[in-house]
C-alpha cells in the first residue's frame, strides 16, 4: 500500500527515470519485488518502480487465472 500522499511511479530504480505516474496514498500495487531501496511493481499492465521508503507490503490477493489460484503480493 502506498503510505505518501503523492508518490512518483518510475520506469526504472532511480528518481532520475521517467515518471510514469503517481499515485495516492492508499494505492494498492501488484508487488512483484524489492532491491536496492525500491519495490518492483505492476502499474498500468507495465512494470515500474516505487521507492520502498512510501510504500509497504500489506496483505495477499487471490486472484484466479483459467489454470489455477495463484497468490498475489500487493503494497
Amino acid at each position: 500500500m502506498v503510505t505518501g500522499n503523492r508518490v512518483n511511479v518510475r520506469a526504472k530504480m532511480s528518481t532520475y527515470s521517467k515518471r510514469l505516474g503517481t499515485v495516492r496514498r492508499g494505492t494498492k500495487l501488484e508487488y512483484l519485488g524489492t532491491s536496492k531501496g525500491w519495490h518492483k511493481v505492476r502499474y498500468n499492465g507495465k512494470i515500474a518502480y516505487i521507492s520502498a521508503r512510501y510504500s509497504k507490503i500489506v496483505m495477499i490477493s487471490k486472484r484466479w487465472n483459467k489454470h489455477r489460484r495463484e497468490n498475489k503480493p500487493l503494497i
